[in-house]
């Protein structure tokens, strides 16, 4: 084991291959998003040389790369960095739910700001349908017409979500939701974005979310 550089505190490689957890960007494991993932995160990109990133679990992996551009580097850190200091939303948690016709999807993220946070955020659910479809919307609002010129008709949506948060700890953390029924049994892929206004500015400042892409069959 090399002893990390400058950093609170060091690591073995049993540490990382042993975390392994389904919280995202939750890098040691302990059911938390805080300070000490970022501490580990840095152990790992300073010393990635002599650690074997082959036996670490895929949901690791994915925590290792918040950029999700195929590599570990320092804009992955500096991603961190900035949603540590309150400066990013970092997207801990989502799911799909499909049973019955019925899609159900849930987005958290965290604020790590010790204060209200000031700006507006609307998160956006990018759907795109096998096959042509209808939705009845129950949580959230269908935004197509004026968020997608060039959507395929009743193939793509834009859907925005209904937005609760709470803070604990310092820590601000948002849920995102959104529920329709879907009228014919389909598959389909979901892009997620964050659309952000800030109060120093009227046009407000547009941001990817980073997030995944799923692929379900609701039925």
């Amino acid at each position: 084991m090399r002893e990390s550089r400058g950093l609170t505190g060091s690591y073995e490689e049993s540490d990382f291959t042993s975390a392994c957890s389904s919280i995202a960007f939750d890098i040691d494991a302990n059911g938390v998003v805080q300070e000490a993932d970022i501490e580990m995160f840095t152990y790992f990109l300073l010393n990635r040389q002599i650690l074997d990133e082959s036996v670490f679990c895929p949901e690791l992996r994915q925590w290792l790369d918040p950029t999700l551009d195929g590599l570990t580097n320092v804009k992955d850190w500096l991603y961190l960095r900035h949603a540590s200091a309150g400066k990013k939303l970092l997207m801990t948690s989502w799911k799909t739910q499909c049973t019955d016709n019925f899609m159900h999807l849930v987005v958290e993220a965290k604020n790590f700001n010790d204060g209200d946070p000031k700006s507006e955020v609307d998160l956006f659910f990018d759907i795109h349908f096998a096959s042509n479809t209808s939705l009845s919307m129950v949580i959230g609002n269908d935004t197509t017409a004026e968020s997608c010129h060039e959507c395929i008709r009743t193939r793509d949506y834009v859907i925005s979500s209904a937005v609760t948060h709470f803070s604990s700890s310092g820590t601000w953390t948002k849920t995102f939701e959104a529920a329709a029924q879907v009228q014919t049994t389909n598959s389909f892929e979901i892009a997620l974005y964050l659309k952000l206004m800030k109060t120093m500015g009227a046009n407000g400042l547009q941001l990817l979310l980073i997030g995944n892409c799923f692929c379900r069959v609701c039925s």
